[in-house]
Parts: structure tokens; sequence; C-alpha cells
């Protein structure tokens, strides 16, 4: 959400089925509007404004169950002084089916 002159909170949503590419094509809108560090969300008469800052919390829930399938994935910010440094080496995206990393357990005396 964003706030106006007043402080007061506003927010924009939207929910709807919509095509793969058209799905794409709002991601690569998101991508280059957080890259020029200023977002504008409308839906009809209704805008938000967002500058993200430099470091950003993400979020990204991904589930299967049955036939349903989703992807979540949120960003977030506030001014901070110092960014909380997160491990990221382990997190992936991709299109490519990853190789799971054999885990060795302890045998029990």
């Amino acid at each position: 959400m964003s706030m106006n002159g007043n402080g007061e909170k506003r927010g924009v949503s939207f929910e709807g089925q919509v095509e793969l590419t058209d799905a794409i094509e709002y991601l690569k809108s998101l991508q280059a509007a957080l890259k020029k560090g200023k977002v504008y969300v409308q839906n009809g008469a209704e805008v938000v404004a967002l500058e993200p800052e430099q470091a950003v919390t993400m979020e990204v829930e991904a589930r299967t169950k049955r036939e349903k399938q989703s992807i979540k994935l949120t960003l977030r910010w506030e001014k901070v002084e110092e960014p909380e440094e997160v491990p990221t080496d382990s997190f992936v995206i991709s299109a490519k089916e990853p190789e799971i990393p054999e885990v060795e357990v302890a045998e029990e005396a």
C-alpha cells in the first residue's frame, strides 16, 4: 500500500484469470519498473506509486495440490539503515528440474 499526502493507506489489487503470456508481460513490466526504482500499479481510477528500497524482503511460496498449482511472490520493504543479510545460495527459481543433493542420515546406535 502507498500513503497519500496525509498518511492514509491506499491499495490497489487485481485477481482474475489471464492468459499465461499476459501474466508474463505483467511480470516483465514489474521487473522494468523495479529496475527504475518507481512502480505504479493501476486498476481503473485507483493508482498506487511505490518506491522500492535497494534491499527488499522477498517471499516465494510454491504449492501443488492435486490439479491445483500456484506460485506466490511477495516483495516488501521499509526504510532501514542496515538491511539484514539472508543467505540465498540454496534458493533457485528455474525452468530446469533441479538435482536434489543427498542428505546423509546418521545411524542411531
